[in-house]
């Protein structure tokens, strides 16, 4: 298991304009993109990016479970044992980038500031992907040194997998008490600015890298 109370991140102001569902900072007004980054070094200044990861070894897939060493922790549904099914390890991760974000969120709203909002929100989006690209990067670099590749990160209620595994997979890294990540009745996750995920090892050479990166294609998807 691994933590990580403070993640190095750096802001990608086109990904923060295209959350605003804008092209670019050359397609906005100056005084616009100085919010913008106003904002941006004002989010840096509070936010707190933590995050936990912790690998399991497969013991055996089926049509729609996996079953791992040394837990009855299982992951449960068709697609996503299909996605993993070449997959001999996975990493469990969640990330977040802190609750205060969505105070001043709802601060400015309250105060009539809403582009202020917006913006912060957008901000707070690509934080936290910022983040859990932080963590993806260095689960990869370690699944290389031992012989591995990965799959692309995936997230439960994206379409593979449902998004109740939010819960199972909290409870296994104990998100809240880690890093003060928890789980709604709904399976939403609070705070809202988090992130959670699982990455598959593959033996190198059992599927064809993508170019450009090391997200993977797996042929049975």
């Amino acid at each position: 298991m691994f933590i990580l109370r403070q993640i190095p991140i750096q802001l990608d102001y086109s990904e923060v304009y295209r959350y605003l569902g804008l092209k670019g900072n050359k397609s906005v007004e100056q005084n616009f993109s100085n919010l913008v980054r106003e904002i941006g070094d004002y989010a840096l200044s509070f936010m707190e990016p933590r995050g936990i990861y912790h690998t399991l070894k497969i013991e055996s897939i089926e049509k729609d479970r996996i079953f791992f060493r040394n837990t009855e922790f299982q992951l449960k549904g068709e697609k996503i044992a299909r996605y993993m099914s070449k997959c001999v390890r996975i990493t469990f991760l969640a990330v977040t980038i802190g609750e205060e974000i969505d105070s001043v969120i709802e601060q400015l709203f309250n105060e009539g500031k809403s582009a202020e909002a917006v913006i912060l929100d957008a901000v707070g989006s690509d934080a936290v992907e910022q983040a859990a690209n932080w963590i993806d990067n260095a689960i990869s670099r370690q699944a290389k040194t031992k012989g591995f590749v990965t799959l692309s990160r995936v997230s439960p209620g994206y379409g593979l997998w449902n998004i109740e595994a939010n819960l199972d997979i909290s409870r296994l890294l104990n998100t809240e008490d880690e890093i003060g990540l928890r789980i709604l009745e709904s399976f939403q996750l609070v705070p809202r600015k988090s992130v959670i995920a699982a990455k598959g090892w593959v033996p190198a050479g059992v599927i064809r890298e993508k170019k450009g990166g090391d997200s993977l294609e797996n042929r049975n998807t």
